[in-house]
């Protein structure tokens, strides 16, 4: 991935708490990271709905936080199945 998009996807990783420096490296990426990953990826195509199933897994606190606050500010349709009552009301707004 080169350019524009490549800079977007960065962009979007920080903003969900992770670490895009950590990310370019030859790491393995944590589980966390991947959904965070896979979500900064889809989104560039800027889809109208978006399906996640248990989003909140394999997050801390901070980056739960931030998944919420990003899912909220979508401005296409959500469906979110999860058992984290707070993520819920944090994210579906």
């Amino acid at each position: 991935m080169q350019g524009k998009e490549r800079s977007q996807v960065l962009a979007a990783f920080a903003q969900l708490n992770a670490d895009p420096d950590k990310l370019l490296s030859n790491e393995a990426p944590s589980p966390g990271e991947l959904r965070k990953l896979m979500l900064c990826l889809g989104i560039l195509d800027r889809p109208q709905l978006i399906v996640m199933d248990e989003p909140a897994n394999y997050l801390d606190l901070e980056s739960k936080v931030a998944l919420a606050r990003c899912l909220a500010d979508y401005p296409g349709a959500l469906v979110v199945a999860s058992h984290d009552e707070w993520f819920l009301d944090q994210a579906v707004r």
